[in-house]
């Protein structure tokens, strides 16, 4: 009995690191998450788009910025096409343009974009 009187000590040393590393390791994922979605935004994109639904933009953004789109299609109720042209603006200001007609906000994620109402 008086053995495991002893290890509880132990084991409240043992959980305590296991906190710590798991506040640690959260701290620096989204310190991460914060490094990586600004370089992401602030890449310059440059495309012209005829008679395009917004999907077939998203698509075409994926492919020069390489970057990945998540989102649920019906997300976009209508699909109006629209004439799209963009000379070496960023990322974000081209979301901004593309998205606000829609009422659709976005997260950066590393190097995914996540579309949401």
């Amino acid at each position: 009995m008086s053995k495991q009187i002893r290890c509880q000590p132990i084991l409240r040393k043992i959980r305590r690191a296991g906190f710590c590393q798991a506040v640690l390791f959260v701290a620096f994922a989204t310190l991460a998450h914060a490094v990586n979605g600004p370089k992401v935004l602030e890449q310059k994109v440059t495309l012209q788009l005829t008679n395009a639904d917004v999907e077939q933009v998203l698509d075409k953004i994926e492919a020069l910025a390489g970057v990945t789109f998540m989102y649920n299609p019906k997300i976009f109720r209508t699909e109006q096409k629209m004439n799209y042209k963009f000379q070496n603006e960023p990322l974000t200001d081209v979301l901004s343009k593309i998205l606000s007609p829609y009422q659709i906000a976005y997260e950066v994620f590393q190097e995914r974009i996540i579309l949401k109402r």
